[in-house]
């Protein structure tokens, strides 16, 4: 039961995650003018989206399993070495870019954030 709550919550997460990517890349569009800092910034949610499904399977491989903890600090060492290298070639286009690239990686936060607060508002609704 517990296993079936948390799958149905990182579902909820990810269709967050999809929703606020296409909002903004459709409002960084209609600002900017710019599709370069579209692709920027969809960069940027590609690799916080991949992370994020990386990080739920090996934490739930070393909680079945118990084994697995190396290949999960090899996959944060990855994540890391890939956010830095993005950001060393966004650096290198603007400062603008750079902001564009930083939305892009906190959009998992946002999404996590929204679900808090509907989280908050359903256990308000129902008298929790």
């Amino acid at each position: 039961m517990i296993k079936e709550k948390s799958k149905a919550l990182l579902d909820r997460i990810k269709k967050k995650v999809l929703w606020i990517t296409g909002i903004l890349a459709i409002l960084i569009y209609f600002f900017t003018k710019s599709p370069i800092y579209c692709i920027i910034f969809l960069c940027g949610s590609v690799v916080s989206f991949l992370g994020f499904i990386i990080l739920a399977a090996a934490v739930s491989r070393i909680l079945e399993k118990k084994k697995g903890k190396g290949l999960f600090f090899l996959s944060g060492a990855v994540k890391m070495g890939v956010i830095a290298a993005l950001f060393i070639l966004i650096s290198k286009h603007s400062e603008k870019a750079v902001l564009f690239y930083m939305l892009g990686l906190s959009v998992f936060v946002l999404a996590i954030t929204l679900e808090g607060v509907s989280q908050l508002y359903r256990s308000k609704k129902h008298g929790a």
